[in-house]
């Protein structure tokens, strides 16, 4: 069975690719559920360990993916205005409403 030991103290790291961190993981997950050791006490406890260290890195991803989701501005909720010679916006003209040529 392989040791996990080193990929739990870097999981929080910055700069770490958590893609690649999860893919070791997984590996690491794969090999020792096909140990001989897998049925184990102290197998079944590396399976828990690695699985839960997968975990994290899947939710840590979605809510890093949901923040970057969240901050995207919705295009409905912010109004566009066209824009004069002075490339100042225009009230009341929606974008699409005319065009202003300015030369």
């Amino acid at each position: 069975m392989l040791s996990t030991t080193g990929l739990t103290s870097n999981i929080g790291n910055a700069g770490l690719d958590t893609t690649s961190q999860l893919a070791r993981l997984q590996h690491q997950l794969s090999d020792c559920v096909n140990c001989a050791t897998a049925n184990t006490t102290a197998g079944k406890a590396k399976i828990q360990s690695i699985s839960d260290q997968i975990g994290a890195i899947k939710e840590r991803q979605q809510h890093a993916q949901q923040n970057t989701v969240n901050q995207t501005p919705n295009a409905q909720t912010s109004p566009q205005f066209q824009r004069d010679a002075n490339n100042h916006p225009i009230p009341g003209a929606a974008v699409g409403g005319t065009i202003n040529i300015a030369v």
